[in-house]
């Protein structure tokens, strides 16, 4: 099954939608990650195993690939939607 990471800057409706159509949900804000960095977070989720095809994806980002932009997953292919 698929877990996710919703971080604190995403509305917790988003983890809701995922949690009823069946996924495994882990928010920043109840993990005591608020306000920690997204490599802090991204430490997490690898360490946590979270998403290991979506990880492994974001392995080969730069940081001004992460830094203030909008990444989609899709099966195959990342999207990076820049400021």
């Amino acid at each position: 099954m698929l877990k996710f990471v919703i971080d604190e800057d995403m509305p917790r409706s988003t983890g809701a939608v995922l949690k009823r159509n069946g996924y495994d949900v882990l928010d920043v804000r109840d993990c005591g990650l608020r306000g920690k960095s997204d490599e802090e977070i991204f430490r997490f989720a690898q360490k946590e195993e979270i998403n290991n095809q979506i990880i492994k994806a974001f392995a080969t980002l730069t940081d001004s690939d992460l830094k203030g932009n909008l990444i989609i997953l899709e099966p195959g292919k990342i999207r990076i939607r820049k400021k």
